[in-house]
């Protein structure tokens, strides 16, 4: 007899014919098997089909009509799905071969948790190239190269890239909000369990590894991505309030302080670009004020590469006006049309 699938796992996929093959692997890799694996193509432009070719006897593997976003691709694959835990696990994400097990026994030793993550590394981050690198530095990701962190952590958002769910609590929602197709649908999901009384875990001892597979290949897209997260933060902060951010980690509070810099630092930029326009013989207070953020900048970028560090500290200030940018689109959005 065929044993049922404890876990199944939803791998939303675009772009990333270079990397699915090697996620899979880790994947048939786990301690916990069987599991159930759907792939959902939303029309990817790469040659996706050739890549998973190998491995369709294996896997459930679905094609959209359309390109349908991240979102609506991901509840395709979650509409799919027949084990009691589903996983929803980005096409970049390289499992150790434990993760699946760890997130289990929280699942299963504690019925307030609904969903369980654990924490991502790069094994060379130097080895990125440069604008993944550059998208690193500005959204203070947490570029860990060790596995001296073995901590337990109580969270208040997941970040959408290898989380593992109660399939029932999760369903219960509707599964991820589909107007919420390119940014927030993981915030906006975690603010409706904790408002609900469920509880989200970080497990800092089940790692997975991150290849970027164009999300950030140009440094046109980093910005764009800032411009992104404004909108996506501005929803989830008007719709449920900042005690959606919760209880966190040490990196998530100071990413959290960071956006908040990146708001202050770009409204206090168009004031005193403004004031300098009206006074045009008291430029001091834009040039101390940019100051101010390059060299926040520098000091965020000191520990890459001297022309990493460079473009860091000239493109951060971009950034924080791209992030500003969103977050005002995002918050008329969600005023007028309730989505971003």
């Amino acid at each position: 007899m065929t044993a049922i699938p404890k876990v199944s796992v939803v791998i939303p996929a675009y772009g990333c014919a270079r990397t699915i093959p090697h996620v899979l692997e880790a994947l048939f890799a786990q301690t916990v098997q069987p599991l159930q694996i759907i792939v959902v193509n939303d029309r990817s432009p790469d040659n996706l089909d050739e890549a998973v070719a190998p491995f369709v006897s294996r896997i459930d593997y679905v094609r959209n009509e359309r390109n349908l976003g991240l979102a609506r691709t991901c509840n395709a694959g979650l509409r799919r799905t027949t084990a009691p835990y589903v996983m929803t696990l980005h096409s970049d994400c390289l499992l150790d071969p434990d993760y699946i097990e760890r997130m289990l026994g929280h699942l299963e030793s504690d019925p307030s948790i609904a969903v369980a993550t654990g924490q991502y590394l790069f094994d060379d981050y130097r080895a990125l190239g440069l604008s993944d690198r550059l998208f690193a530095a500005l959204n203070l990701l947490p570029i860990e190269t060790n596995r001296d962190d073995t901590g337990i952590y109580p969270l208040g958002f997941i970040e959408g890239k290898a989380d593992v769910f109660r399939r029932e609590v999760i369903a219960g929602y509707g599964f991820f909000t589909e107007n919420l197709s390119l940014t927030a649908e993981d915030q906006d999901l975690s603010a409706k369990l904790r408002r609900d009384g469920h509880r989200i875990v970080q497990d800092c001892r089940a790692r997975f590894r991150v290849m970027f597979t164009g999300t950030s290949d140009s440094i046109r897209k980093v910005l764009r991505k800032q411009r992104t997260y404004g909108r996506g933060q501005a929803y989830v902060v008007i719709k449920y309030g900042l005690g959606v951010f919760g209880e966190t980690t040490p990196n998530r509070r100071n990413r959290a302080l960071h956006r908040l810099g990146q708001l202050v630092f770009a409204a206090g930029y168009l004031a005193a670009l403004a004031f300098w326009l009206l006074v045009p013989t008291q430029p001091w207070p834009l040039v101390g004020w940019c100051a101010l953020r390059l060299m926040y900048y520098a000091i965020v970028g000191w520990v890459q590469s001297p022309r990493d560090t460079l473009l860091v500290t000239f493109i951060g200030p971009l950034a924080d006006l791209w992030y500003l940018a969103g977050a005002a689109e995002g918050t008329v959005k969600t005023l007028l049309f309730g989505r971003t």
